[in-house]
């Protein structure tokens, strides 16, 4: 077998690995917990804009639902499954299992650029997939999915554009940023990050300032996307070009115990701990019949009544 195609082979069993890890953790976690959709506290309301889209044939009202102040990119793609299916919700949380997948290739680009070993990266997206915060967001119904494999794609893309510049990765990078804000807004914090890093790169001149123009052009053009529908949406309807949460005033205030708790659903080693799946708004009150056994971090593969 010539060097390029075992490289290739590798490459390929490396995803069938990673990506079968990936879909045996997901999977588990979606059909053994006794309920299907309660999982997030605004569950309800990322439903209804995906219904009210489907019912009305256009974008509702920013006010008219508990979600409807979110871009749209995220509902209007949920659109494939019918919201008036029973199975709706749970092809939508099987298409959030793809954005995951999306999420753990991009990473493994990056480290691939880096030069850090298969196997090494096997070891450490594996580990990844299994904190309950990873297992979490890629399987509930939610516009963090979608916001989050495409920012994971942006910064593979800018990656792979720092170490061979090509003109499509510059389109690329155009079109997820755009695609990105349309789905969430908080997709800017990441550009603005990026221009920060690019900046103090610049000052070290480990980069000259020509290629970080020509970086950062498609990034600020992509966020400036959404000015059509700030204007021709949101200020049209409401007089406002940033519409707030509806029941922003509902929502629980700041709480330290559950910013504890929060924290502590971010950033628990599933290897260390008990590996179960602690979150103030993760699960109802049947979660306590899902009990994950922690071996070798992966603690969403056994379930054990």
């Amino acid at each position: 077998m010539k060097k390029t195609e075992r490289i290739i082979y590798s490459k390929w069993i490396f995803l069938v690995i990673l990506l079968s890890a990936w879909a045996l953790i997901s999977l588990n976690f979606i059909f053994t917990l006794p309920k299907l959709d309660f999982f997030t506290h605004d569950f309800e309301g990322h439903v209804h804009y995906t219904k009210l889209i489907y019912e009305l044939k256009k974008l509702p009202h920013p006010n008219q639902g508990w979600q409807t102040y979110q871009p749209p990119a995220y509902y209007i793609i949920n659109q494939i499954f019918s919201p008036l299916s029973e199975n709706h919700v749970l092809m939508v949380r099987l298409l959030s299992i793809f954005y995951g997948a999306v999420f753990l290739v991009c990473c493994h680009i990056v480290m691939k650029h880096w030069g850090i070993p298969q196997l090494i990266q096997l070891l450490i997206l594996i580990y990844f997939m299994s904190i309950p915060a990873f297992v979490h967001l890629f399987t509930t119904y939610n516009n963090d999915s979608l916001v989050m494999a495409l920012s994971a794609a942006i910064i593979a893309a800018l990656v792979k554009y720092y170490f061979s510049p090509k003109p499509y990765l510059l389109v690329l990078l155009f079109l997820l940023t755009a695609l990105g804000v349309y789905t969430k807004h908080n997709i800017i914090l990441l550009i603005t990050s990026i221009g920060i890093l690019l900046s103090g790169a610049f000052l070290v001149r480990a980069i000259p300032l020509k290629k970080i123009v020509i970086i950062l052009l498609p990034l600020v053009l992509g966020i400036l996307m959404i000015i059509p529908y700030l204007r021709f949406h949101n200020f049209h309807n409401t007089g406002i070009y940033l519409v707030q949460n509806i029941k922003s005033d509902a929502c629980p205030s700041w709480n330290i115990g559950k910013q504890v708790g929060l924290a502590r659903f971010f950033f628990t080693p599933p290897a260390i701990t008990n590996g179960e799946y602690k979150y103030p708004y993760a699960f109802d009150e049947n979660f306590g019949a899902f009990a994950p056994k922690n071996i070798i971090g992966l603690n969403a593969i056994i379930y054990l009544p």
